[in-house]
């Protein structure tokens, strides 16, 4: 959720339910990213959806700042509002403006299962985008087992300025990142692994934290 220009709440998920029932005006096929726009008493002013016709869920939300704002999660679809697929679930960015018309749309992964959990607007406009990866090929070319953490940042137009893996062998989950105030970039999650990238593992599942200088 965030806080719109007009003072309104912008809240994302997804949805199940089909077009015409009760509040969701249109179901493109399973789940779909929902969006929903209320004022400040609660009372909704729009609904949309996005996705295609398979599962596709939205987990994070950043204002771009002039009204718009941007949408991260996974998509399983090739069709309807998806329109670059690459394989079993692709990391969905989506812009929308502040009507909640899509605006444009583009898809990040391999073949296997990519994600974006997070999403975080940085001081000089562009955004850091974390979730986790099981692929390595097409747009990403490492792995080092499992599902390992993945960092991306892309300008307002949602072309790709850095990335990043990091794992091991065992999974790792990335769920929240930020912008320190001297430029830095957290990442946390969780993981389970002792090899390649991480260190060091204390039990079943531990805390991630991931520190990069931009």
């Amino acid at each position: 959720v965030l806080q719109t220009t007009d003072g309104g709440l912008l809240m994302i998920g997804s949805t199940e339910s089909p077009s015409g029932d009760f509040d969701i005006s249109k179901n493109n096929g399973s789940y779909d990213y929902w969006a929903v726009k209320v004022d400040t008493s609660g009372n909704k002013i729009w609904e949309k959806t996005y996705g295609g016709s398979e599962i596709d869920v939205a987990y994070g939300i950043a204002a771009v700042g002039d009204g718009t704002n941007i949408i991260v999660g996974d998509s399983r679809s090739a069709d309807i509002n998806v329109s670059d697929a690459k394989g079993n679930a692709d990391l969905w960015i989506i812009q929308i403006d502040e009507n909640g018309k899509l605006l444009w749309e583009k898809t990040l992964g391999g073949t296997q299962f990519d994600t974006g959990r997070g999403i975080h607007k940085t001081k000089d406009g562009n955004f850091i985008i974390t979730g986790n990866s099981r692929s390595n090929d097409l747009d990403l070319d490492k792995n080092n087992g499992q599902s390992d953490v993945l960092s991306i940042i892309i300008n307002s137009k949602g072309d790709i300025l850095w990335k990043s893996v990091i794992g091991g062998s065992q999974p790792e989950f990335a769920t929240g990142c930020i912008e320190t105030n001297d430029k830095k970039i957290i990442i946390a999650g969780n993981s389970e692994s002792s090899d390649f990238d991480i260190p060091e593992n204390k039990g079943s599942k531990d805390l991630i934290l991931i520190k990069y200088k931009q």
